[in-house]
C-alpha cells in the first residue's frame, strides 16, 4: 500500500505538520509530527488536480492536508476506491 507525504493543518493554527498518508480498512490514516488520526475515506472532500497546485484533503472538523505528489495520491485514492469527478 502506498504511503504519501503531506502537510497537515489542524484548522486551529497556521502551523504545518509533516505527515504520511496511508489507507487501512477504508480509513485514511494520517500519522507524523504528533498527529495520529483515522477518518473514513468516503467522508473526506478531495480537491481535483489543478496543474502543480497541491491537492487538498478536507476533514469535517476543519483540518486539511496539502499533497504535492499528485501521482502518489492518485494511486492511494484509487486503492481506496475514490474516483475524481468528471466535472
Amino acid at each position: 500500500m502506498p504511503v504519501v507525504a503531506a502537510d497537515y493543518y489542524d484548522g486551529k493554527s497556521a502551523r504545518a505538520h509533516g505527515v504520511n498518508l496511508s489507507l487501512s480498512a477504508g480509513m485514511l490514516v494520517v500519522e507524523g509530527d504528533g498527529i495520529n488520526r483515522r477518518d473514513p475515506l468516503h467522508t473526506l472532500r478531495v480537491s481535483e488536480p489543478m496543474g502543480a497546485a497541491p491537492r487538498l484533503i478536507k476533514f469535517a472538523d476543519g483540518a486539511h492536508c496539502e499533497v504535492r505528489d499528485h501521482a502518489a495520491l492518485a494511486v492511494l485514492l484509487e486503492a481506496g476506491g475514490h474516483r475524481d469527478s468528471w466535472v
